[in-house]
């Protein structure tokens, strides 16, 4: 059961990490820390396409599942079962390279040219001052 359970978090955290890749330009804008976690995860990513490659959070799924019971086929909760379907979508490995540069191509776009609009002061009221009369 824990195993079941382990693999369904595994799924979730693979969804979460596909989300920051697409999404994570606009998160990590103004924070470098986060926008180096991010390059790296997309530099990794075009990797794993061109070398045909699977994500280490798939391997740590299929042994979870394994460890659960080596005969079984899914039967996970609702919830996991279509992040399952998500994570692991029936297209070819070359729309898949295809959509992972067009996410860079917009990643470059958001982090080199792209400039949020300015924020604008909050308006305050102001009150005359008393000496400002005399």
């Amino acid at each position: 059961m824990l195993y079941k359970i382990a693999a369904d978090l595994v799924i979730c955290l693979h969804l979460m990490w596909i989300g920051f890749l697409i999404f994570g330009a606009l998160l990590a804008y103004k924070r470098p820390w986060l926008r180096a976690v991010h390059l790296g995860g997309l530099a990794f990513s075009i990797t794993m396409q061109v070398y045909h490659w699977y994500c280490p959070l798939t391997y740590v799924e299929q042994w979870l599942r394994y460890r659960q019971h080596p005969d079984a086929t899914y039967t996970g909760a609702f919830i996991a079962h279509y992040a399952e379907r998500l994570v692991y979508l029936r297209v070819s490995p070359g729309l898949i390279l295809v959509l992972t540069l067009c996410i860079c191509a917009g990643t470059a776009y958001i982090y080199l040219a792209w400039r949020p609009p300015a924020r604008r002061a909050p308006l305050v009221a102001t009150t005359p001052r008393a000496d400002a009369e005399h």
